[in-house]
């Protein structure tokens, strides 16, 4: 994470001003902490329900069947954020 970070970083510099130099340290340091503590949680969610990403930013068009008696099937259209896959590999989970 480290590494990434550092690396967004030192092109975001080369490219834009970044302001005052502690407060950039900062923000840095912040995005490191915020980003391991997301793979943490990532990675606790995967212990505790084994879905694991498979696919990002998907189009998706279709239909949804009426949610209650008397609504019409709703149609939708637009891009999935994320689609994981449990691990006995018949699972879909859509986000």
């Amino acid at each position: 994470v480290y590494t990434a970070v550092t690396q967004a970083a030192e092109e975001h510099e080369a490219r834009w001003r970044t302001g005052h130099y502690l407060l950039w340290e900062l923000a840095k340091e912040l995005i490191v902490e915020l980003i391991a503590a997301a793979v943490e949680a990532d990675e606790a969610a995967y212990a505790e329900e084994p879905f694991l990403p498979v696919a990002f930013e998907v189009e998706a068009e279709g239909r949804l069947p009426p949610l209650a008696d008397g609504d019409a099937p709703l149609k939708i259209r637009g891009r999935v954020d994320r689609i994981d896959r449990h691990r006995d590999g018949e699972r879909l989970r859509v986000i």
